[in-house]
Protein backbone atom coordinates (compact mmCIF):
# COMPACT_ATOMS: atom_id res chain seq x y z
CA UNK A 1 0.00 0.00 0.00
CA UNK A 2 1.41 3.30 -1.38
CA UNK A 3 0.63 6.07 1.66
CA UNK A 4 1.18 9.37 -0.84
CA UNK A 5 2.62 12.77 1.34
CA UNK A 6 -1.06 14.20 -0.41
CA UNK A 7 -3.21 11.35 1.66
CA UNK A 8 -1.62 12.94 4.92
CA UNK A 9 -2.04 16.16 3.79
CA UNK A 10 -5.08 16.01 3.71
CA UNK A 11 -6.42 14.56 6.96
CA UNK A 12 -3.39 17.74 8.53
CA UNK A 13 -5.38 20.00 6.86
CA UNK A 14 -8.71 19.58 8.88
CA UNK A 15 -6.92 19.11 11.80
CA UNK A 16 -5.10 22.38 11.14
CA UNK A 17 -8.93 23.72 10.25
CA UNK A 18 -10.41 23.00 13.64
CA UNK A 19 -7.19 24.60 15.42
CA UNK A 20 -7.56 28.07 12.97
CA UNK A 21 -10.78 28.21 13.78
CA UNK A 22 -9.70 29.19 17.75
CA UNK A 23 -6.78 31.14 17.50
CA UNK A 24 -6.46 34.53 18.58
CA UNK A 25 -4.32 36.41 15.47
CA UNK A 26 -3.23 35.16 12.22
CA UNK A 27 -0.04 33.17 12.52
CA UNK A 28 2.83 34.47 11.60
CA UNK A 29 6.02 33.14 10.72
CA UNK A 30 9.45 34.85 10.24
CA UNK A 31 11.79 32.95 7.92
CA UNK A 32 15.76 33.40 8.58
CA UNK A 33 16.57 32.84 4.63
CA UNK A 34 20.55 32.18 3.52
CA UNK A 35 20.02 33.70 0.22
CA UNK A 36 23.45 31.97 -0.81
CA UNK A 37 22.39 28.45 -1.07
CA UNK A 38 20.39 27.45 -3.65
CA UNK A 39 18.75 24.51 -1.21
CA UNK A 40 17.37 26.92 1.30
CA UNK A 41 15.43 29.12 -1.13
CA UNK A 42 14.28 26.30 -2.53
CA UNK A 43 13.11 25.28 1.05
CA UNK A 44 12.13 28.78 1.49
CA UNK A 45 9.58 29.37 -1.33
CA UNK A 46 8.21 25.59 -0.04
CA UNK A 47 7.35 26.77 3.03
CA UNK A 48 6.00 29.98 1.97
CA UNK A 49 3.44 28.43 -0.26
CA UNK A 50 2.19 26.31 1.84
CA UNK A 51 1.88 28.58 4.55
CA UNK A 52 -0.15 31.18 2.38
CA UNK A 53 -2.14 28.97 1.35
CA UNK A 54 -3.41 27.98 4.83
CA UNK A 55 -4.14 31.43 6.11
CA UNK A 56 -0.63 32.04 7.49
CA UNK A 57 1.55 34.96 7.67
CA UNK A 58 5.44 34.98 6.42
CA UNK A 59 8.12 37.16 7.20
CA UNK A 60 11.14 36.88 5.38
CA UNK A 61 14.96 38.22 6.39
CA UNK A 62 17.30 37.57 3.65
CA UNK A 63 20.90 37.11 4.79
CA UNK A 64 24.00 35.76 3.63
CA UNK A 65 28.19 35.87 4.73
CA UNK A 66 28.65 39.28 4.97
CA UNK A 67 25.90 39.64 7.22
CA UNK A 68 27.40 41.11 10.63
CA UNK A 69 27.36 39.22 13.66
CA UNK A 70 25.84 41.93 15.04
CA UNK A 71 23.47 41.98 12.79
CA UNK A 72 21.78 38.44 12.94
CA UNK A 73 21.67 38.34 16.71
CA UNK A 74 19.92 41.47 16.52
CA UNK A 75 17.26 39.96 14.12
CA UNK A 76 16.77 36.98 15.97
CA UNK A 77 16.59 38.80 19.32
CA UNK A 78 13.74 41.42 18.37
CA UNK A 79 11.94 37.94 16.69
CA UNK A 80 12.02 36.17 19.87
CA UNK A 81 10.90 39.28 22.15
CA UNK A 82 7.85 40.26 19.26
CA UNK A 83 4.84 38.47 20.44
CA UNK A 84 3.17 39.29 17.01
CA UNK A 85 5.89 36.33 15.49
CA UNK A 86 5.05 32.40 16.18
CA UNK A 87 7.42 30.92 14.32
CA UNK A 88 10.99 31.00 13.45
CA UNK A 89 13.10 29.37 10.85
CA UNK A 90 16.23 29.52 10.42
CA UNK A 91 17.38 27.97 7.11
CA UNK A 92 20.31 25.56 6.53
CA UNK A 93 22.92 26.00 6.06
CA UNK A 94 23.46 28.72 8.86
CA UNK A 95 25.57 31.91 6.91
CA UNK A 96 29.00 31.46 8.07
CA UNK A 97 28.85 34.26 10.93
CA UNK A 98 25.91 32.83 12.45
CA UNK A 99 26.54 31.58 15.80
CA UNK A 100 24.50 28.86 17.88
CA UNK A 101 24.03 31.00 20.47
CA UNK A 102 22.00 33.26 18.47
CA UNK A 103 19.65 30.43 17.49
CA UNK A 104 19.36 29.65 21.21
CA UNK A 105 17.83 32.86 21.70
CA UNK A 106 14.51 31.80 19.88
CA UNK A 107 12.42 30.90 22.66
CA UNK A 108 11.02 27.11 23.02
CA UNK A 109 7.62 27.81 21.52
CA UNK A 110 8.74 29.68 18.77
CA UNK A 111 11.37 27.15 17.38
CA UNK A 112 9.09 25.52 15.23
CA UNK A 113 12.14 23.79 13.22
CA UNK A 114 13.24 22.51 17.22
CA UNK A 115 16.44 23.78 16.11
CA UNK A 116 17.43 25.09 19.80
CA UNK A 117 19.55 23.59 22.65
CA UNK A 118 16.44 23.72 24.87
CA UNK A 119 14.59 21.62 22.03
CA UNK A 120 16.88 19.14 21.08
CA UNK A 121 17.14 18.08 24.86
CA UNK A 122 13.26 18.09 25.49
CA UNK A 123 13.30 15.36 22.79
CA UNK A 124 16.05 13.38 24.56
CA UNK A 125 14.78 13.44 27.60
CA UNK A 126 10.86 12.99 26.38
CA UNK A 127 9.64 16.00 27.38
CA UNK A 128 7.16 18.42 26.08
CA UNK A 129 8.52 20.58 23.10
CA UNK A 130 8.78 21.34 19.46
CA UNK A 131 10.74 18.98 17.18
CA UNK A 132 12.90 18.90 13.55
CA UNK A 133 9.88 19.08 11.07
CA UNK A 134 10.82 16.03 8.63
CA UNK A 135 10.88 13.91 11.38
CA UNK A 136 7.44 14.49 12.76
CA UNK A 137 6.79 14.06 8.92
CA UNK A 138 8.07 10.94 8.67
CA UNK A 139 5.97 9.71 12.30
CA UNK A 140 2.68 11.42 10.50
CA UNK A 141 3.01 8.19 7.87
CA UNK A 142 2.67 5.83 10.92
CA UNK A 143 -0.25 7.87 12.26
CA UNK A 144 -2.24 7.71 9.00
CA UNK A 145 -2.60 3.77 8.86
CA UNK A 146 -2.68 3.49 12.84
CA UNK A 147 0.53 1.48 12.62
CA UNK A 148 1.62 0.28 16.18
CA UNK A 149 5.40 0.91 16.35
CA UNK A 150 5.48 -1.08 19.93
CA UNK A 151 8.27 -4.06 20.11
CA UNK A 152 8.66 -3.23 16.53
CA UNK A 153 12.33 -3.01 15.14
CA UNK A 154 12.86 -0.06 13.01
CA UNK A 155 15.74 0.50 11.68
CA UNK A 156 16.87 4.14 10.52
CA UNK A 157 20.07 4.71 7.71
CA UNK A 158 21.45 8.20 8.40
CA UNK A 159 22.50 9.98 11.58
CA UNK A 160 22.49 13.54 10.89
CA UNK A 161 21.11 16.09 13.86
CA UNK A 162 17.80 17.19 11.85
CA UNK A 163 16.68 13.30 10.41
CA UNK A 164 18.44 10.36 11.83
CA UNK A 165 18.76 11.78 15.45
CA UNK A 166 15.68 12.84 16.55
CA UNK A 167 13.82 10.64 14.78
CA UNK A 168 15.09 7.78 16.59
CA UNK A 169 14.13 9.67 19.73
CA UNK A 170 10.59 9.91 18.23
CA UNK A 171 10.48 6.26 17.57
CA UNK A 172 11.63 5.47 20.97
CA UNK A 173 8.94 7.31 22.73
CA UNK A 174 6.49 4.79 20.80
CA UNK A 175 8.56 1.86 21.99
CA UNK A 176 9.91 0.71 18.68
CA UNK A 177 13.16 -0.91 19.05
CA UNK A 178 15.37 0.91 17.04
CA UNK A 179 18.85 0.64 15.02
CA UNK A 180 20.85 3.83 13.82
CA UNK A 181 23.01 2.65 10.42
CA UNK A 182 25.14 5.02 8.38
CA UNK A 183 27.85 5.07 6.08
CA UNK A 184 30.57 3.51 8.34
CA UNK A 185 27.61 0.37 8.93
CA UNK A 186 28.91 -3.09 7.58
CA UNK A 187 26.74 -5.83 5.78
CA UNK A 188 23.40 -2.95 5.70
CA UNK A 189 21.35 -5.94 4.62
CA UNK A 190 21.61 -7.69 7.24
CA UNK A 191 20.01 -5.04 9.52
CA UNK A 192 17.28 -4.09 6.92
CA UNK A 193 16.40 -7.79 6.70
CA UNK A 194 15.60 -8.28 10.08
CA UNK A 195 13.40 -4.97 10.18
CA UNK A 196 9.59 -4.30 10.92
CA UNK A 197 10.35 -0.49 9.67
CA UNK A 198 13.13 0.75 7.09
CA UNK A 199 13.47 4.53 7.02
CA UNK A 200 16.50 5.63 4.93
CA UNK A 201 17.67 9.23 5.01
CA UNK A 202 20.89 8.34 3.31
CA UNK A 203 20.93 10.59 -0.08
CA UNK A 204 22.36 7.77 -1.79
CA UNK A 205 20.13 6.66 -4.98
CA UNK A 206 19.72 2.91 -5.40
CA UNK A 207 20.73 2.41 -1.90
CA UNK A 208 17.71 -0.20 -0.74
CA UNK A 209 17.22 -3.35 -3.28
CA UNK A 210 14.20 -5.31 -2.68
CA UNK A 211 16.63 -8.45 -1.46
CA UNK A 212 17.32 -6.18 1.54
CA UNK A 213 13.53 -6.30 2.86
CA UNK A 214 11.63 -8.85 3.91
CA UNK A 215 7.66 -9.33 3.70
CA UNK A 216 5.37 -6.81 5.54
CA UNK A 217 8.18 -3.94 5.68
CA UNK A 218 7.06 -0.43 6.53
CA UNK A 219 9.61 1.80 4.13
CA UNK A 220 9.81 5.15 4.08
CA UNK A 221 12.39 7.11 2.31
CA UNK A 222 13.16 10.40 3.39
CA UNK A 223 15.69 10.90 0.65
CA UNK A 224 15.77 13.50 -1.86
CA UNK A 225 18.37 12.55 -4.92
CA UNK A 226 18.18 13.96 -8.56
CA UNK A 227 19.47 11.38 -11.51
CA UNK A 228 19.33 12.37 -15.21
CA UNK A 229 16.97 15.16 -14.36
CA UNK A 230 14.72 12.90 -12.32
CA UNK A 231 13.79 13.41 -8.47
CA UNK A 232 14.36 9.81 -6.25
CA UNK A 233 14.90 8.52 -3.31
CA UNK A 234 17.07 5.98 -2.07
CA UNK A 235 15.13 2.95 -2.29
CA UNK A 236 15.06 0.95 -6.26
CA UNK A 237 11.94 -0.81 -5.80
CA UNK A 238 9.46 -1.17 -8.40
CA UNK A 239 6.41 -0.80 -5.92
CA UNK A 240 4.15 -0.17 -8.67
CA UNK A 241 4.59 -4.44 -9.72
CA UNK A 242 2.07 -6.65 -8.24
CA UNK A 243 3.46 -8.98 -7.36
CA UNK A 244 6.13 -7.71 -4.99
CA UNK A 245 3.00 -7.69 -2.60
CA UNK A 246 3.43 -11.63 -2.56
CA UNK A 247 2.83 -12.51 0.93
CA UNK A 248 1.86 -9.52 3.72
CA UNK A 249 0.68 -6.13 2.76
CA UNK A 250 3.51 -3.60 2.72
CA UNK A 251 3.22 0.55 3.11
CA UNK A 252 6.02 2.42 1.68
CA UNK A 253 6.25 6.23 0.91
CA UNK A 254 6.77 7.84 -2.39
CA UNK A 255 9.60 9.95 -3.74
CA UNK A 256 8.94 12.63 -4.99
CA UNK A 257 5.14 12.93 -3.02
CA UNK A 258 6.16 11.62 -0.12
CA UNK A 259 7.85 12.41 2.88
CA UNK A 260 9.38 15.66 1.51
CA UNK A 261 6.05 17.59 1.03
CA UNK A 262 4.67 16.58 4.70
CA UNK A 263 7.34 18.36 6.03
CA UNK A 264 6.35 22.16 5.70
CA UNK A 265 3.01 21.36 6.84
CA UNK A 266 4.84 19.87 10.13
CA UNK A 267 6.27 23.49 10.52
CA UNK A 268 2.79 24.65 10.12
CA UNK A 269 1.67 22.34 13.02
CA UNK A 270 4.29 23.07 15.10
CA UNK A 271 3.81 27.19 15.06
CA UNK A 272 -0.05 26.17 16.18
CA UNK A 273 1.33 24.22 19.32
CA UNK A 274 3.66 26.78 20.10
CA UNK A 275 0.70 29.44 19.67
CA UNK A 276 -1.45 27.13 22.01
CA UNK A 277 1.57 26.84 24.62
CA UNK A 278 1.94 30.86 24.52
CA UNK A 279 -2.21 31.38 25.32
CA UNK A 280 -2.70 32.03 21.52
CA UNK A 281 -4.92 29.80 21.02
CA UNK A 282 -8.71 29.49 22.80
CA UNK A 283 -8.93 26.03 24.76
CA UNK A 284 -11.14 23.37 23.03
CA UNK A 285 -14.82 23.82 24.29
Amino acid sequence: MIISGKQVITRLKEEMGNILKRTKSIPHISILLNKEDKSSISYTKSISKVARENGFRITLYKVDSNTPEEELKEILFTLSKDEDVDGIVVTKPYPSRMKKEFINLIPKWKDIDGQTDTNIAALYKKEEGLFPATPLAVMEFFKEVHYILEGKHAVIIGRSTTVGLPLYHLLLREDATCTICHSKTSDLKRFTNQADVVITAAGIPGLITEDMVKNATFLIDVAINVVNGKIVGDMAIDFERKDYYHKDLVFVTPVPGGVGPVTSFMLLMNTLRGMQERGKILVEA
